[in-house]
């Protein structure tokens, strides 16, 4: 669950709507809600594909290493 809320906190702070970072990882708004809030567990591919958006190494959106997070919106 961590992780999940780790997509939205780096979502935001990269100051993007859901809609504009689904379309960039190329699934649909309503699937990257339920993968925020946890009612989905996404596929690797789109985890990776999160990561990418995101501008951060895939271990930042799955660890459950608080530094990692840290780390990566530092380098916003």
């Amino acid at each position: 669950m961590e992780r999940l809320i780790r997509i939205t906190r780096l979502r935001e702070v990269r100051q993007l709507t859901q809609y504009e970072l689904a379309k960039m990882v190329g699934i649909s708004r309503v699937e990257l809600s339920k993968i925020e809030r946890g009612t989905v567990d996404p596929r690797l591919s789109t985890v990776k594909s999160i990561a990418k958006a995101l501008n951060v190494r895939i271990d930042c959106v799955v660890s459950t290493n608080n530094a990692n997070v840290n780390y990566s919106l530092q380098k916003v």
